[in-house]
């Protein structure tokens, strides 16, 4: 998979196909919400959220939730996501479990 960002356009490239995305003007409000994104990003929001992870104990879940969550994970369309998910899940698992080898599925 590649994207290729563009002023006005974006490119995914991904299982042989191209979508093209066209990007119009950004109203005042729109500016400034991307710029506080940007901001917070930069900032180390996702590192945080995602070292965050071990705060909560998922295996203390009853079964209907934890297959609640396993289908949103499985439902997020985009392979970036889907790998964020998966790296917090990793996340939560190797800290619960430093002196084993665990592999999800």
């Amino acid at each position: 998979m590649h994207l290729d960002i563009y002023p006005n356009r974006s490119i995914l490239y991904a299982h042989g196909e191209k979508q093209v995305f066209l990007e119009g003007p950004q109203d005042a409000s729109t500016q400034k919400n991307v710029a506080k994104i940007k901001t917070a990003l930069d900032g180390g929001f996702l590192e945080r959220l995602i070292a965050n992870v071990h705060t909560y104990d998922f295996s203390s879940l009853d079964r209907e939730t934890r297959f609640l969550i396993d289908s949103i994970v499985a439902k997020v369309t985009s392979e970036v996501g889907r790998a964020l998910v998966g790296q917090a899940r990793r996340r939560k698992v190797a800290h619960r479990n430093r002196d084993q080898t665990v592999q999800l599925r």
